[in-house]
């Protein structure tokens, strides 16, 4: 669905799936995943067996949490928003998640149409 916005001045779009801790995880399977595979490769080079297994194991895992992180499908996004002058928030096509003073987090409510 694509979201219009025209009333509303945004202050944040927030991507509902990844946060500050989700990048970090991401960041550090990032790093055990090419750590992992410069182990194959060693391993690989040497011919030995339960080294590669053990890396191969834990690149595939690190790519599978990686993946998780990424690619969710289905999350809605979220909108910090304030409203414009004498709008109002329509709630056929807006679901208030939050509020703090003027301050209203929205998410798009999904329709049959889609």
């Amino acid at each position: 669905m694509k979201a219009n916005l025209e009333e509303f001045n945004i202050l944040n779009i927030m991507d509902a799936h990844i946060s500050g801790s989700g990048k970090c995880i991401i960041v550090i399977l990032s790093c055990i995943g090419i750590l992992y595979l410069l182990g194959l490769v060693a391993s690989i080079a040497a011919r030995e067996i339960v080294p590669i297994v053990v890396s191969i194991i834990i690149v595939v895992g690190c790519i599978a949490g990686i993946s998780t992180l990424v690619f969710i499908p289905g999350v809605p996004l979220r909108y910090e928003v304030t409203l414009k002058q004498d709008a109002v928030i329509d709630a056929t096509k807006w679901e208030i998640i939050s509020q703090r003073g003027e301050i209203y987090v929205i998410e798009a409510k999904e329709t049959d149409n889609d």
